[in-house]
């Protein structure tokens, strides 16, 4: 599973670099001309984001699962206290303490990695994130603006001796 998600994350990345060698975007470019990001990217940030918060769903239960069983330990050895004795090995004579005890052991291993590749796919959604903010297009959209109009034009006939000039301007809004 850690080499699946690692392989991923080296083709994420690979990618993204390879659309970073557009040559078709000389200088600042119009924002038509910027690129966008990837859709590897764009969707991929968000897939990496749901498995980051799945896989720290999954660690929560299984950090629950091996409470669970630490507690059932706990409560064995409080009622019993020779269930808890250690042999020369380390281990639980009893068979049931000792039970418990592997389970404990065996959900918070699954706990521990699941939190781990969960935050490996929260780091990998942060970076996709960056990146597709990075590539963005940096110009905005082309708004029609009507602003300030400043009319100047030469007096008609009616000004003396045909000298002089109409100056106006107009708001809208």
């Amino acid at each position: 599973m850690m080499r699946r998600l690692v392989m991923l994350i080296a083709f994420i990345a690979w990618t993204s670099f390879l659309t970073a060698q557009d040559t078709s975007v000389t200088g600042a470019g119009t924002a038509s001309q910027i690129p966008t990001a990837s859709p590897i990217i764009h969707w991929g940030k968000w897939v990496t984001l749901g498995a980051a918060i799945g896989f720290t769903v999954a660690a929560v239960v299984q950090h629950n699962h091996a409470q669970d069983y630490w507690n059932q330990l706990q409560r064995l050895c409080t009622t019993n206290n020779q269930a808890c004795m250690l042999g020369s090995d380390g281990r639980y004579q009893a068979y049931e303490a000792e039970l418990l005890y592997q389970q404990t052991i065996y959900y918070d291993h699954l706990a521990r990695h699941r939190i781990v590749i969960g935050q490996l796919n929260l780091l990998a959604s942060v970076g996709m994130f960056v990146l597709e903010f990075k590539r963005r297009e940096l110009a905005p959209p082309n708004i029609p603006l009507h602003g300030l109009h400043v009319l100047i034009e030469p007096a008609g006939a009616g000004g003396v001796g045909g000298e002089g000039a109409r100056f106006g301007f107009t708001l809208p809004f």
